[in-house]
């Protein structure tokens, strides 16, 4: 695997929208965190379209930025999550716990 995680930050209609392409894992997502953590915005999308990967690391990023945002009455937006991203979410039982969770 290529430990490369890019990502833009755009302006979108309701806040943010991160676009995301690589991989989301230990070695990536650090950088990607402290961003992430430091918007504060109250509605944040993650556009998933280009995501090849993602490990526990990553999934535990979404849960932290989840309660966040949740914590000044926010939510977060995954949109364009891969067929393979929503069995890690089912197989942990967390895709009820995102807001809203948009299928490529």
């Amino acid at each position: 695997m290529a430990d490369t995680l890019v990502f833009q930050i755009a302006p979108g209609w309701d806040g943010p929208i991160v676009r995301l392409s690589g991989e989301i894992d230990m070695a990536t997502v650090v950088p990607f965190r402290d961003h992430l953590l430091a918007l504060d915005d109250a509605i944040i999308t993650l556009d998933f379209c280009d995501v090849t990967f993602m490990d526990s690391s990553g999934v535990n990023l979404l849960v932290r930025l989840q309660r966040q945002l949740r914590e000044r009455g926010g939510k977060l937006v995954l949109y364009g999550v891969q067929p393979s991203q929503i069995r890690v979410l089912a197989a942990v039982g967390l895709v009820e716990f995102f807001d809203c969770v948009v299928p490529d």
